[in-house]
């Protein structure tokens, strides 16, 4: 089976609060879809130079994705992605530089 590692530095902004679970913050280790072509991956933030982000806020960080069966390879040329979290987006993540790692698992 093909998996594509997808690592991005990013900047992270923080948008709006989630209707249902206003909670949220947007943190260190924070997971949320990334919606393909090919279906939906689970994408994770890190290394975030502040622990927390308030609405409103950004900071740099990190991106990581696995694609089991091959990344759409458009979605390389994206300079930007909607953080979607249970469904509604709260905010975006600008990419800067990326790299994708092909592996067979």
């Amino acid at each position: 089976m093909i998996v594509d590692t997808f690592l991005a530095k990013v900047t992270v902004k923080y948008r709006k609060r989630h209707s249902e679970f206003p909670e949220i913050l947007l943190g260190e280790n924070a997971k949320f879809d990334i919606h393909t072509d090919e279906g939906k991956v689970i994408a994770n933030l890190y290394d975030m130079e502040k622990a927390k982000l308030n609405i409103g806020e950004q900071c740099e960080g990190s991106v990581s994705a696995r694609w089991i069966g091959g990344m759409d390879k458009s979605f390389v040329e994206k300079t930007s992605l909607p953080i979607l979290v249970i469904g509604e987006v709260i905010g975006e993540v600008t990419i800067h530089s990326c790299s994708v790692e092909r592996t067979e698992e």
